[in-house]
């Protein structure tokens, strides 16, 4: 799924910018739009060129109305929104609105030399298609975003590998993994991943899931991809007891739509799947740990009972464990919050699996990000940027921007991603 930024005026287009951004989402991707921003202190212009960096494609559609020029600017947000997209080389669909179509004179500018400017410099720098209904504009927004294929997006979200400095918990992952094929039964496997609540856990759960897992069960392009489930956790302040019976009945509906199955018709229905199975639990950052802490113990050990695996059938459960960010205390709060983070994580590395009869891993924190881990993540993915050299320049440039000598890793996702956009090939 990509992100899809459309740009044009807002009210003379309201019903062709509805066309697009159901267009978008037929096609399985996300449209971004004006329409969709809530409140924010952020001004206009600066939340509109944020999200067009943040973008993989843009979409940008022109009538007879140049639009809205901020204080301080000489052209209109949306000139400004396309040029944003031709300065990061961010792929580009541009639609007009033909000369002859029946068009409102309300919706068109006294003074039209503005907008013919920009219609004219879209169609000297790139493909135009040209409507004159939003019929005809859904169509061929259809068809351009088919044209592009998603194999060239998946690649530039693959050289974001979420992301740098995360080799320690490969690593770790790995040995665990290898543990497996020394292990005579055939049992669950347990990951416990944990950080503060910016450092990226789901993105990393993803790559473990599409990259990692299948290289460590050496599965090739011919076999199925790992199925992911995401029973819901039970978040409420019942007793312990009646918390596992929920999460039971939550995990038994995901894989046998029979929220009272046991352990062995649950263990049945992934080897009837015929391919591996990873199943995704996230604790929010806000939970009482304590309770939480024993009521995954509790559930750890109910898998501990289930029947051995078939040969050849991977079951991975992995467990996300978020701290709050802890900018956002005040000194005293940080404090304490330092305490009870510290022994959560004394409570998480003892964690037992093999009591349970089950394999197991807690993998280092996952923590904010160094300069010099950065510069050796890109290096890794030279042959996917255009010009190195500039890289390696930009990337000592966003910690400085940002006054910090290790950023957290949601804060460096947006950066590198508006790097790839700029230099990727």
């Amino acid at each position: 799924m990509a992100k899809v930024y459309i740009s044009s005026t807002y009210r003379d287009l309201r019903a062709e910018r509805e066309a697009a951004a159901q267009a978008v989402r037929r096609l399985g991707h996300q449209s971004i739009a004006m329409e969709d921003y809530t409140a924010s202190s952020e001004k206009p212009l600066e939340k509109c060129l944020a999200d067009v960096r943040d973008c993989q494609m843009f979409i940008g559609i022109y009538a007879w109305r140049y639009g809205f020029i901020p204080k301080g600017y000489k052209k209109s947000i949306t000139h400004l929104e396309y040029d944003e997209a031709v300065e990061l080389d961010i792929p580009r669909f541009l639609f007009l609105v033909h000369e002859d179509a029946a068009w409102p004179t309300s919706s068109v500018d006294d003074d039209r030399t503005m907008i013919k400017a920009l219609r004219t410099a879209a169609e000297e720098a790139s493909v135009v298609s040209y409507f004159k209904n939003c019929d005809e504009l859904s169509a061929h927004i259809s068809v351009s975003l088919r044209v592009r294929t998603d194999s060239s997006l998946a690649d530039r979200s693959e050289v974001l590998p979420y992301l740098c400095d995360r080799s320690e918990q490969e690593v770790i992952l790995m040995s665990a993994f290898d543990s497996l094929d020394m292990n005579k039964l055939r049992r669950p496997f347990i990951c416990v991943i944990h950080g503060e609540q910016q450092e990226c856990h789901w993105e990393f759960v993803q790559r473990m899931r599409r990259v990692l897992l299948p290289k460590l069960l050496k599965l090739d392009g011919k076999q199925a991809s790992i199925k992911e489930y995401l029973p819901k956790w039970d978040f409420s302040s019942d007793t312990i007891e009646n918390r596992l019976r929920k999460l039971r009945a939550n995990l038994s509906s995901e894989l046998v739509d029979n929220s009272k199955a046991d352990g062995t018709e649950m263990v049945e229905a992934i080897i009837g799947l015929r391919q591996p199975v990873m199943i995704n639990y996230h604790l929010p950052a806000d939970a009482n740990f304590a309770d939480e802490l024993q009521l995954l113990d509790r559930l750890i050990a109910f898998f501990g009972g289930w029947p051995d695996l078939a040969p050849g059938c991977d079951l991975i459960f992995s467990f996300g464990i978020k701290y709050k960010n802890r900018q956002e205390f005040s000194w005293l709060e940080k404090l304490m919050h330092g305490k009870s983070v510290e022994k959560l994580r004394g409570s998480i590395a003892s964690l037992e699996f093999q009591k349970h009869n089950l394999v197991g891993v807690v993998l280092p924190e996952l923590t904010s990000v160094p300069c010099a881990e950065v510069e050796h993540w890109a290096l890794k993915h030279e042959s996917e940027f255009r010009d190195m050299q500039k890289v390696l320049r930009e990337i000592p440039l966003i910690y400085k921007r940002l006054k910090s000598e290790a950023l957290p890793m949601d804060q460096l996702l947006d950066a590198l991603k508006v790097l790839t956009n700029k230099y990727c090939r």
